[in-house]
C-alpha cells in the first residue's frame, strides 16, 4: 500500500507541478466563458455598428416614421429618392451602404420589398427591417380602411409569459431559462475539458513510458497494479485541486460576470448541486481514467493511442452536442437513457440534477451503474495493463486485447 501512495504522489506532484497546469488552472475558467458565454451573449446582440441602409422609391413621411425605431437598433435609413440602382449598386460595392430597400410603387399592394447587399444578410438585420417597415406598411393599409391602428395594437396585444419551476418541496422558483442554459453549457463543458483532458494526459503517460523503457525500471519496485492505481489515483488528486480553484472562480465570477454580460441574474448553484459535480466527475473521471490507461497499454505508440481513444472521444462528445436538447428536455427518455449510460452518464445525469429534479432512483441507479462501471473497467485495465504495457514494436488486434482481458 505504501508503495501505491508513493506512486500517486509522484504522479501528483508531476502533474501538479507543471507550468502548463498552472496556466490551465487559472485561465480555464476564463477559456470556459470565452466559448460558451460570450458566444450566447452575443448571438442575442447586435454587436456590429451603425449600418447605413438607403431606401429608393418609399415615400419621405414613410422614412420619417420608421426612422427612430432603426436607429435605435444601428440602422440608419438613407432616403435615395429617384437614384438609379446602378448607383446605389456602386456605393454598396464602395462600402458607404450596408445595403439598399427597393420599395414597389404601391407598396401596399405589392407587400413585397428588394433588399440588396454587398455580404450575405444579416438575419438580425433583415427581421428589424421586416418588422418595422411591415408595421408601418400595416398601419397604413388600417387607416386606408377606417381604422384606428392604436386600437388594433391595444386589442392584439400579446400576453406576457412569466416562467415559475415548482419544487418538490412546494416552491415555486422563477428562472431565466437564458441564463440557466448558459450555465448548464459552461459546467457541461468543464466536465468535459477534465475529464478528456486527464484521461488523454494518463494514456499518453503510460505510452511513453512504455515506448521509453522506464515502466521496466519502475516495475522492478512496484507491481503493475499498483503502477496503474497510482498514476490514476495521482491524475484524479490533481484534477480535483484544479476542480477546486474553477468553482471557487466561478462562485465569485457568477456574481461579477452576470452583469458585465448584460445578464440580469446567473441562477445561483445550491450546494447539493456543487457536490453533485464533484461527484459526477470523480466518477466520470476515474471511469475514463481506467479506459485510457488500458489504451495506454494496449498502444504501440501515441499515435495509435489516438487511433484506439476515437471511440471513447465520440461518448464525451456526444453529451456535448446533446446539451440543448437535454437542458430544455430534461425528463425525455433521450436524456434519462443518456444518464443511465455509463460513459455519458456523468455528464448527462449533472446536467439533469442541474436543471430539474429527476426522481432519487434514478439519480441512485445512475451512481450505482457508474460505481460497477468504474470497478469492473479498473479490473478490466489491470488486466491489459499487466500484459500490455512491457510488449512493444508491434500494434495489438482487438482479439489479442480480449484475450488478455479473459485471463
Amino acid at each position: 500500500m505504501s508503495k501505491l501512495w508513493k506512486v500517486t504522489g509522484h504522479e501528483f506532484r508531476r502533474t501538479a507541478g507543471t507550468k502548463a497546469f498552472i496556466v490551465l488552472t487559472i485561465l480555464g475558467p476564463f477559456l470556459i466563458i470565452a466559448m460558451t458565454v460570450v458566444p450566447a451573449v452575443v448571438s442575442q446582440r447586435q454587436e456590429r455598428g451603425d449600418l447605413a441602409v438607403a431606401v429608393s422609391g418609399a415615400d419621405a413621411a414613410v422614412i420619417a416614421r420608421v426612422a427612430p425605431q432603426l436607429e435605435q437598433a444601428g440602422i440608419l435609413l438613407e432616403a435615395a429618392g429617384s437614384v438609379s440602382t446602378r448607383a446605389l449598386d456602386a456605393r454598396l460595392l464602395d462600402g458607404e451602404l450596408y445595403g439598399y430597400l427597393v420599395f414597389p410603387p404601391d407598396i401596399q399592394a405589392a407587400g413585397t420589398l428588394e433588399l440588396v447587399t454587398r455580404e450575405f444578410p444579416d438575419y438580425r438585420v433583415v427581421e428589424l427591417l421586416r418588422k418595422a417597415i411591415g408595421d408601418e406598411v400595416t398601419d397604413a393599409r388600417m387607416r386606408s380602411a377606417g381604422i384606428d391602428p392604436a386600437r388594433i395594437r391595444q386589442l392584439t396585444r400579446p400576453l406576457e409569459l412569466r416562467t415559475r419551476q415548482l419544487t418538490k418541496r412546494g416552491e415555486k422558483v422563477q428562472q431565466d431559462q437564458f441564463s440557466f442554459i448558459i450555465v448548464g453549457i459552461a459546467f457541461t463543458l468543464m466536465l468535459y475539458m477534465t475529464i478528456l483532458l486527464y484521461g488523454q494526459a494518463i494514456g499518453r503517460s503510460v505510452v511513453q513510458e512504455k515506448t521509453s523503457k522506464t515502466v521496466e525500471i519502475m516495475l522492478s519496485s512496484v507491481s503493475e497494479r499498483d503502477l496503474l492505481f497510482g498514476k490514476i489515483l495521482g491524475q484524479t488528486a490533481a484534477s480535483l485541486l484544479q476542480y477546486a480553484v474553477w468553482v471557487g472562480m466561478a462562485l465569485i465570477g457568477m456574481e461579477l460576470i452576470g452583469p458585465l454580460l448584460g445578464i440580469a441574474r446567473l441562477p445561483q448553484m445550491a450546494p447539493v448541486i456543487l457536490l453533485f459535480l464533484v461527484v459526477f466527475f470523480l466518477m466520470g473521471f476515474l471511469l475514463y481514467a481506467a479506459l485510457y490507461a488500458g489504451l495506454g497499454a494496449a498502444a504501440e505508440d501515441e499515435q495509435n493511442l489516438g487511433q484506439l481513444s476515437w471511440p471513447v472521444i465520440v461518448f464525451l462528445v456526444f453529451p456535448m452536442v446533446s446539451a440543448g436538447p437535454i437542458i430544455t428536455n430534461p425528463s425525455s427518455s433521450f436524456s434519462v437513457f443518456l444518464s443511465l449510460f455509463p460513459l455519458t452518464a456523468p455528464v448527462v445525469m449533472f446536467v439533469r440534477v442541474m436543471v430539474s429534479e429527476p426522481p432519487g432512483w434514478q439519480i441512485l441507479l445512475s451512481l450505482g451503474i457508474l460505481a460497477a462501471s468504474v470497478a469492473v473497467m479498473m479490473l478490466l485495465s489491470a488486466r491489459v495493463f499487466r500484459v500490455g504495457i512491457l510488449m512493444t514494436g508491434k500494434r495489438f488486434r482487438l482479439s489479442e486485447i480480449l484475450r488478455w482481458v479473459r485471463r
